[in-house]
Parts: C-alpha cells; structure tokens; sequence
C-alpha cells in the first residue's frame, strides 16, 4: 500500500504474510475476502502513499489520520 520510511510503533510488523485480512488495520469482508476498510489512525506511519490504492475496488474506508504521507490520496474507484 504504502513505501512506509518510518513505522516507530511497528504497526504494520505483520503485513508480510500472504493472509492481508489477517493484517493490522485491514477489514475484509468475509464472504468475499475483499478489503473493505483500512483505518490506520494515529500510527504515526510516515512515507509515500502508493497508487496501488486506486485497483482495491471495493475499499469504502480508507482512514489515515495523524500520519505523514507524501503524495495525494489516488482516486478510489
């Protein structure tokens, strides 16, 4: 999703799994497996926001709030 620089409260330690709807932060619903909504507030998360954003067609939350991202936030389709 992102290039994170920083993760100072190694919020996304276990997004490195295949499983990302067993992630920190991410809801999917489960009859789909679909992301759905991603809140990652106040996790003092710095870095660039990906365009990869724009191709997760059925995200409807997307929460940022109280980190430091350079870019926009691409379009949600």
């Amino acid at each position: 999703m992102c290039s994170i620089t920083n993760d100072p409260n190694a919020a996304l330690a276990n997004w490195t799994s295949s499983r990302h709807c067993n992630w920190f932060g991410i809801a999917c619903d489960p009859s789909t497996n679909q992301d759905i909504s991603i809140p990652l507030v106040e996790t003092q998360l710095q870095g660039e926001i990906s365009p990869f954003l724009e191709n997760i067609s059925d995200l409807q939350v997307l929460d940022l709030t109280s980190n430091t991202f350079t870019r926009h936030i691409p379009e949600l389709n």
